[in-house]
């Protein structure tokens, strides 16, 4: 989980084959209402393989991160 939540502090973001190669699931399928309702709300962005945060999604990082992992 950790790649995930540093990896969601960064600009590039993480990359959705990094998780299924080292974690197992993919975050589409798993976190899909999650980051349905971010995109929507223009917290979040897919550019390709990888998903990050908007600047706006950067404010409330910690938030988003915590809905993902409780």
């Amino acid at each position: 989980h950790e790649y995930v939540m540093t990896g969601l502090r960064k600009a590039s973001g993480i990359s959705e084959q990094w998780v299924k190669n080292h974690m197992g699931f993919s975050l589409k399928e798993k976190f899909s209402e999650e980051i349905r309702s971010w995109e929507v709300k223009g917290l979040c962005r897919w550019e390709g393989d990888q998903l990050s945060l908007t600047p706006k999604g950067w404010i409330i990082a910690d938030h988003l991160i915590t809905e993902l992992f409780l």
